[in-house]
């Protein structure tokens, strides 16, 4: 009887095993089907494959910054400006490092966005360089001018300073130049005008930044966001005819970088 009990035991045991495996290896394989699925059928797989893969991105980022350049040089000789008393503001995300491995990690992870994971890759990973990122920066300062970089990542709180030394790290990292790197105060704060404000004015009282500068007039603009740019706003701009004087200054003052990844556009209604 003992012996029946035992066999009986064993062969319960056998089958649990093997059902838990299969359970394990079914877990596996949707998760595996769903990352694959996701991916390759998401709305973006064509964004990122052209953003993270192609010629032309590269090409095109380096034609922008190196045009830019000389624009500002040709700004520097009109207007006869001395060095030190000028500046550039610039995006971060999506101009100067490119964070597109955010995305794709959503892709393969089947997980939505939220301000935990981009808090998490934003620490916890060292972003790539855009193409010609370092050499625009640097040439800028090589030039007279200091480099502000404004970005919509969190400064504030206990997080914020793991987040601001995590990304002056990364800037380093590629040797991107800059003089101050101009925070946001929390993570719903994607209003860039009183940054811009505090760099023109000097006045950096309610503003989370790497160091404080005296007031410095801004000569050019880079971001990947039509609001990386003082007072634009995509919700009036995208039904605006792109002959109109509205957008005028870009390739005098303001160089727009492309980003078919993520950005204010995506609340716009396709027509």
């Amino acid at each position: 009887m003992l012996k029946k009990i035992m066999l009986l035991l064993g062969f319960s045991l056998i089958l649990a095993s093997s059902y838990a495996d299969k359970n394990q290896q079914k877990e596996a394989k949707e998760i595996k089907e769903c990352s694959n699925e996701a991916l390759i059928n998401s709305k973006y797989y064509a964004a990122m494959l052209w953003y993270r893969n192609s010629a032309e991105m590269k090409a095109l980022y380096r034609q922008i910054f190196s045009n830019a350049e000389d624009t500002i040089s040709d700004t520097i000789m009109h207007e006869n400006l001395k060095p030190k008393t000028w500046g550039v503001a610039l995006a971060l995300d999506a101009t100067l490092l490119d964070d597109s491995g955010y995305a794709l990690q959503k892709l393969n992870t089947c997980n939505p966005e939220s301000i935990e994971t981009r808090y998490t890759y934003e620490t916890k990973n060292t972003l790539p360089a855009t193409p010609g990122a370092a050499e625009l920066s640097c040439g800028i300062q090589e030039l007279g001018g200091k480099v502000f970089i404004v970005t919509n990542r969190n400064g504030g709180g206990e997080s914020g300073i793991n987040t601001m030394a995590a990304t002056i790290q990364n800037l380093n990292h590629n040797e991107i130049c800059y003089d101050n790197v101009l925070f946001a105060n929390d993570s719903t704060d994607s209003n860039k005008n009183p940054r811009f404000n505090a760099i023109t004015s000097g006045d950096y009282e309610n503003v989370i930044s790497t160091k404080q500068q005296r007031a410095t007039p801004l000569i050019a603009y880079f971001g990947s966001n039509i609001q990386d740019f003082p007072n634009l706003k995509q919700n009036i701009l995208h039904n605006v005819n792109g002959n109109n004087e509205e957008f005028d200054s870009f390739g005098a003052e303001y160089f727009m970088l492309p980003n078919p990844i993520s950005g204010s556009w995506q609340e716009n209604q396709l027509q």
